[in-house]
């Protein structure tokens, strides 16, 4: 039987799947979505991280995706990718926080391309980034350009988990206190470069793993425990 998490996710599939164009959109719908229910150590996770223009998602593009795989616990790194996309518009300011040149992304692959193999990489498993909506935005935006239709994922947002875990414990806390390397600190993890779209993955990845370590502690979870 379906939860209240399920039908509804599962009644948007077979709406986008009647609507979408492409092959890979198509074969990633057709594969099923971990239910709710689901242990959290039997799930799998994509956990992935974009550069883009800007924070703007209706104007700003995507630079580069990168990915890692996290199962039964573990990162790995085997599985990491990392694309950059290829644009013609200068890339002015961003190149400063992103260190991607001009250059760099007129050899870069193609949207579509990219979108084909992290939807390969993302089928069937959990969407996990830090700062999920925003991630989120601009790949349902280019998602909706090459294949007619939103990205469909389930999803864990490792910067929301943190807040809900301040908020629960009646803590007060700065936004900047939610930041990737600012919560990495905080739970004891190694201080890596940021502004890379797969060191910042491989980092929240590990960052996941520590959170539900500790939340492991107070008994089983489940997906629906820390989904978005």
């Amino acid at each position: 039987m379906l939860s209240r998490w399920d039908w509804p996710l599962d009644r948007r599939r077979r709406r986008y799947r009647a609507m979408c164009r492409g092959d890979a959109m198509k074969a990633y719908l057709d594969t099923p979505t971990p239910r709710a229910n689901t242990p959290y150590d039997s799930a799998e996770f994509i956990v992935v991280d974009l550069e883009t223009t800007g924070l703007e998602p209706l104007k700003d593009e995507i630079v580069s995706i990168g990915w890692v795989l996290v199962t039964r616990s573990r990162v790995l790194l085997a599985s990491a990718s990392h694309i950059v996309i290829r644009t013609g518009n200068p890339m002015n300011q961003s190149a400063i926080v992103h260190g991607l040149r001009d250059s760099d992304l007129a050899a870069g692959a193609p949207l579509s391309q990219a979108l084909d193999e992290f939807l390969s990489a993302l089928a069937g498993r959990v969407l996990v980034a830090h700062h999920a909506p925003l991630d989120c935005s601009f790949l349902d935006r280019a998602c909706t350009e090459i294949y007619g239709v939103p990205l469909l994922t389930r999803c864990v947002d490792t910067l929301e988990l943190e807040k809900r875990r301040r908020a629960h414990r009646n803590q007060s806390f700065s936004s900047g206190a939610l930041r990737l390397g600012a919560l990495r600190d905080h739970y004891g993890l190694p201080r890596v470069r940021a502004h890379n779209a797969l060191a910042d993955a491989i980092a929240t990845a590990e960052l996941l793993l520590v959170m539900a370590r500790r939340r492991q502690g107070r008994g089983k979870i489940a997906l629906a425990q820390i989904l978005t």
